[in-house]
């Protein structure tokens, strides 16, 4: 806890006379005082032991300190040398941090007022800007991503088969199995265009499956799949939504219907699959924001699937998945 004091002085420099009857002895060296020496709240020192036991010194340049200081974990400063070398500094400016301030989940400190004119990566969460991203890029006006993300950004279609091939590897491992591997995955530029084909209002979507049946009469004939996933994703975030994307396939595959929580939470066990697997600290920190997120679908849906799958296991969940 940072205090700020000033120190009034109260302390007296007295000569003393040898020819005075009454002998001063110094209250902190217990020996006789024969010349000057200070006096201080009834108390009187040699001026040694005064100005090296006595007056308060600042625990930083241990000078001694007259005026205003502060005093912080039981320690003294100079309120310069306090703000320039115990203070912590704002990793964004470099300037000591006196106000409100924000920690972020890379444990970057910086001032809150930045926030207010300096954008945050959409894929990390980090404050753009030269001292902790090197920078970053703007994406159609609306997003930004920092330095540090935008070499793993999915922006093309050339490897996006590979990708999938990956994350079906990953799905089938835990029984999630028999979904068609010619689903053509597109990249969509914008979030407005991905929310308008989905009409999904809430939450931030990043993907949308299309679903077309083929029936006659009653007899479902044929059925066809097209996932739409929003470009310049990071990849891991990529990997993640398309997980979450056929995870909806599975369903529309199984025939297997549930209300929108347990729908959107079971999806997402797919993303909760791709940030196991690769279990780094940009991949934890998307597990926690999932655990933490209050949406009643896309958050407390997949909070209870979740506890439902720990409980069961993958065989059982998948087995009575309409019965939870």
């Amino acid at each position: 806890m940072l205090i700020i004091y000033l120190i009034f002085s109260n302390n007296l420099l007295i000569s003393s006379n040898s020819n005075d009857k009454q002998r001063i002895i110094c209250d902190f060296c217990a020996s006789i005082i024969k010349e000057n020496y200070y006096t201080q709240n009834g108390m009187n020192y040699h001026p040694d032991c005064y100005s090296d036991n006595i007056q308060l010194k600042c625990s930083f340049c241990y000078k001694v300190i007259s005026g205003v200081y502060n005093k912080d974990g039981g320690k003294n400063y100079h309120s310069d040398c306090y703000r320039f070398n115990i203070l912590e500094k704002c990793v964004a400016c470099n300037k000591p941090i006196e106000t409100k301030y924000i920690v972020d989940n890379w444990d970057n400190k910086y001032h809150e007022f930045h926030l207010n004119d300096t954008p945050t990566c959409e894929a990390c969460g980090r404050l753009i800007c030269e001292n902790i991203t090197n920078g970053g890029i703007t994406i159609n006006t609306e997003r930004y991503i920092c330095n540090l993300c935008s070499k793993s950004l999915i922006d093309n279609i050339s490897n996006i088969e590979d990708i999938k091939e990956r994350v079906l590897d990953i799905l089938s491992d835990i029984g999630i199995i028999g979904l068609p591997k010619n689903i053509p995955i597109k990249l969509v530029h914008t979030k407005a265009e991905l929310e308008r084909m989905s009409q999904i209002r809430l939450g931030d979507v990043h993907g949308y499956t299309k679903y077309e049946i083929e029936k006659i009469g009653e007899r479902k004939i044929g059925e066809n799949f097209e996932i739409y996933i929003l470009s310049y994703l990071h990849e891991i975030v990529f990997e993640a939504v398309l997980a979450h994307e056929l995870m909806h396939v599975y369903l529309f595959n199984n025939d297997i219907t549930l209300k929108s929580n347990k729908r959107e939470g079971f999806c997402n066990l797919g993303s909760k699959l791709i940030y196991e697997f690769y279990n780094n600290n940009f991949s934890n920190l998307k597990l926690k924001s999932m655990a933490n997120n209050d949406d009643p679908d896309y958050g407390k849906g997949y909070i209870f699937m979740n506890s439902v799958l720990e409980k069961n296991g993958w065989e059982s969940f998948l087995s009575n998945l309409e019965k939870w």
